[in-house]
């Protein structure tokens, strides 16, 4: 049986039925998702109450409303994002303006301060220098006439650009003027060591507070030295930890250090009418530590001698725990002889040495209690 092709008219018919089919199932495809997708925002109909699927139409509004909160959350971080940027670009040009503003100011301070050490004589100049120091003092809260200790901490703060005694820093007044005034500084200023060893560290080493480049035995003109004795710094230099000897032999070495720590003492350069202060620590209420601290005074005695004889000007003290508390209990022992000297050092290791009760004694002291 042959198959017999349908004619064009024949054909034309059939593809218009096709089309009417397809348009008509889309546009009931179209009604039912209109219905679902937008009834949720529609007004309820008149007439009998429309039938949904409650689940779904709830879905709708979430979602809406987590994308409007999102889009809220991403227009907030772009705002975010520009206060940022603005903050920084704010701390920028504050920084800028600040940097501007410090070496403007450091131009003016060393054209000024150049004037100055050309124009005034080296007496006035002192007496600038003088002032800035006293107001130095107070900004590291140390008094007038107290003694300052070689390595305070603020010494380092200067060095390394906090405000305190801007007159020592080379960058704001010059070198030739900020080594001027360190000198100065070192000369008129009562410098404390709390240990001998540490006369190595400051003055054979050169260790120079403001970093000049200064040699310290140079110009200072006064040193307070704590001697101890059977007490050391942990590193030998330092003052944040120390230690106590209990051994003999850790003793003995102990003492050759303070002896060839204040036999560096010679190698100051202005030695005649250098003043040293040695305060000799003990415990007050210890008889023990003072006769110990009696030992010590005769052990160091012909270096201080030599010292003497050179030229240097030497007063000694008993000290006891805070620096204020001292006894001046030592005085003149160095103004005469050796001999002298000795007498005296005899004479108080009676006055602290307990006296052994004799028979007579304690009969003398039953008779006066009856």
């Amino acid at each position: 049986m042959s198959l017999v092709e349908p004619d064009e008219p024949a054909k034309r018919v059939e593809s218009g039925r096709h089309r009417k089919a397809l348009s008509l199932g889309h546009a009931f495809l179209l009604k039912i998702l209109g219905s679902r997708i937008f009834a949720p925002w529609k007004g309820q109909p008149t007439g009998a109450p429309q039938t949904v699927n409650e689940p779904e139409c709830d879905l709708f509004p979430a979602r809406r409303s987590r994308i409007l909160d999102k889009m809220k959350t991403l227009e907030e971080k772009k705002k975010d994002a520009r206060m940022e940027r603005l903050r920084d670009d704010i701390k920028g040009l504050q920084r800028n303006i600040r940097g501007e503003t410090r070496d403007f100011c450091k131009l003016q301070c060393t054209t000024l301060v150049a004037r100055f050490h050309a124009s005034l004589p080296l007496e006035l100049r002192y007496m600038v220098y003088d002032y800035l120091i006293s107001d130095f003092r107070s900004e590291i809260g140390v008094k007038e006439n107290d003694a300052l200790y070689y390595r305070h901490e603020k010494f380092n703060k200067v060095a390394w650009g906090d405000p305190w005694g801007f007159i020592f820093r080379p960058n704001w007044v010059g070198q030739d003027v900020a080594k001027e005034a360190a000198s100065y500084f070192y000369s008129t200023t009562l410098l404390r060591l709390y240990y001998t060893t540490q006369i190595e560290h400051f003055l054979i080493n050169r260790y120079d507070i403001f970093f000049l480049g200064l040699d310290p035995k140079a110009v200072i003109r006064r040193l307070e030295i704590y001697i101890h004795y059977n007490r050391k710094a942990k590193d030998g230099y330092h003052s944040s930890g120390a230690m106590n000897l209990y051994v003999e032999d850790e003793i003995s070495e102990l003492r050759t250090e303070q002896l060839k720590s204040l036999e560096a003492l010679l190698e100051v350069t202005h030695v005649k009418g250098f003043r040293l202060l040695l305060l000799v620590k003990a415990l007050r209420w210890d008889i023990n530590s003072r006769i110990n601290a009696l030992h010590l005074i005769e052990a160091v005695a012909p270096t201080l001698f030599r010292l003497k004889d050179a030229g240097v000007e030497i007063s000694m003290m008993q000290a006891y725990g805070q620096p204020s508390d001292t006894e001046d209990c030592f005085a003149g022992w160095l103004n005469g002889t050796q001999l002298d000297f000795e007498r005296r050092m005899s004479e108080r290791r009676d006055e602290l040495s307990p006296k052994p009760l004799t028979v007579d004694d304690v009969l003398q002291d039953s008779t006066a209690i009856r």
